[in-house]
């Protein structure tokens, strides 16, 4: 079949012919939203007037869509023409792109923060990201965060971002652009980063801390990538250098019988040259009730294994700094209904054959969405740090265990698993769909050498509401948890987004 012609139907946010949509409130929003523009649509089009017809092709369409633009549904549909044509039509439906005010509420931890601003996903209808926000913490120093997307510069596959946060712990500027991978069949891709920016390191021992610095860094980044093969099988090749200049100020022992002077990392300033190859085997699928209620979520399913070999110089004449290893391996599957995904990754420092850290990571999420009004959700992390410092992993209220302190405790291993029963009543008021949770956390860090029973582990449970705000924006949620956690006490846990 030969694609005859192209229709663009790119609609609204509200269908206000459906009665459930018609009052005032939705014809107001709609009326104050700009629509994504047709040429910013059609230039993401993988298939052209000509063209042979590809399913797959058009499927990937609809994703890329769904995926990188500030949809809320996007897919394709065919009309039969005389004389074996086609008629290519694409439907998109826009969602509220400016958000405003109190972005976010996050209690976890035992401290409240608040993330006030504004952001504009699609401005004028272009799909550029403009973004203000302004974070009041209670027990750290306020900070902003300002960024700057443009996905396609001057329509072209290029991209390009600005950001810049005053972050007390995480400062930059940078700069960065390229060529991503816009799509399966893209053979190249390569970007460069530039940035400067510093910030504040904290470390705990048994939930009190123990010292603290400063550092400030300068950085640039520069990647390229090659793959091929055929859209559900890749294999990839990269390349990078990295310039890295990083300088330790401040520092500051509050307790040295748990820290000693030789625990402050050094001073680093090196050139680092790496090259990896990845292969990967895809399938791509659409659910519902995972992240979000009832919008179409993309889902990658399959498997992927992964080498990469650097290795950073220091300048002058004394040789290189170190080498560094990372394999990865990643398998994403359904299985019985049961949607399981596992991820390894492990990571070597090492100089003249010693092994100065090693990094390794597992994690495990699973989801049962079979019934229409319940997904089964799960959650499983391991961490081991093995350096010279014993405490570098922190698990708490920010890091996985809800009603405990955010530095409740430390180790070199953490070990947190996550339990969520999440509820779909079907209960929707002016287009906010109300939902619930029961939910429960257990976890243990620890070090070297130390016994680890079950009987060990801290635990916490509790229920909370959910609020989707779909209709406006798909990825929007609001979360309010109540958590029987930390010596008993009751704490209230509001955030956005599901927890994991």
């Amino acid at each position: 079949m030969i694609i005859d012609s192209i229709e663009i139907d790119n609609r609204d946010i509200y269908n206000t012919d459906d009665s459930a949509y018609s009052s005032f409130l939705f014809r107001l929003a709609n009326s104050l939203h700009i629509v994504t523009k047709e040429r910013i649509i059609r230039r993401e089009l993988l298939l052209k007037k000509g063209d042979r017809f590809v399913p797959e092709t058009a499927e990937e369409t609809a994703r890329n869509l769904r995926q990188r633009f500030p949809f809320n549904d996007a897919w394709v549909e065919l009309e039969r023409l005389d004389d074996n044509r086609l008629l290519l039509r694409v439907v998109t439906i826009d969602q509220w792109s400016l958000i405003g005010g109190l972005k976010s509420i996050d209690t976890d931890g035992g401290e409240t923060d608040y993330q006030i601003g504004f952001e504009e996903r699609n401005f004028l209808g272009h799909a550029q990201f403009w973004s203000f926000d302004y974070f009041v913490r209670e027990t750290e120093d306020n900070y902003v965060t300002l960024e700057l997307y443009e996905p396609r510069v001057l329509g072209r596959s290029y991209d390009f971002r600005w950001r810049y946060s005053n972050n007390p712990f995480f400062r930059y500027r940078a700069l960065s652009g390229g060529r991503p991978f816009y799509n399966l069949a893209q053979r190249w891709a390569y970007g460069l980063t530039v940035s400067d920016g510093g910030g504040r390191e904290e470390r705990f021992l048994s939930n009190q801390q123990v010292a603290e610095w400063e550092d400030k860094s300068d950085l640039i980044d520069l990647y390229a990538a090659y793959r091929r093969g055929p859209s559900y099988r890749k294999t990839t090749l990269s390349a990078g250098y990295t310039y890295l200049f990083r300088q330790l100020t401040d520092r500051s022992i509050l307790d040295s019988t748990a820290f000693a002077p030789t625990e402050f990392p050094e001073d680093s300033v090196y050139h680092q040259l790496d090259a990896g190859i990845e292969h990967s085997r895809q399938r791509f699928i659409v659910e519902h009730r995972i992240n979000g209620f009832d919008f179409n979520e993309d889902i990658t399913l399959g498997e992927t294994g992964g080498f990469t070999f650097g290795r950073a110089y220091r300048p002058g004449l004394d040789g290189y700094h170190y080498n560094f290893i990372n394999v990865l391996l990643e398998i994403h599957q359904k299985i019985a209904g049961n949607i399981i995904m596992a991820d390894y990754s492990r990571s070597f420092w090492y100089k003249a054959g010693t092994d100065t850290r090693r990094l390794t990571t597992l994690t495990l999420r699973a989801y049962n969405n079979q019934l229409p009004f319940l997904t089964l959700a799960l959650r499983s992390q391991y961490a081991s740090d093995k350096t010279d410092n014993p405490n570098g992993l922190v698990l708490g209220g920010k890091s996985g265990l809800r009603g405990y302190d955010k530095e409740y405790t430390s180790g070199d291993r953490v070990h947190v698993v996550n339990l969520e029963g999440r509820f779909y009543p079907g209960i929707e008021i002016l287009s906010v769909k109300i939902g619930g949770a029961v939910l429960s956390d257990f976890g243990r860090a620890w070090r070297k050498g130390q016994a680890i029973e079950f009987k060990d582990y801290y635990f916490s449970a509790g229920v909370g509401l959910r609020f989707s705000l779909e209709r406006l924006s798909r990825d929007e949620m609001v979360r309010i948890d109540l958590v029987c956690g930390q010596h008993g006490r009751l704490e209230l846990s509001i955030g956005t987004g599901q927890y994991f």
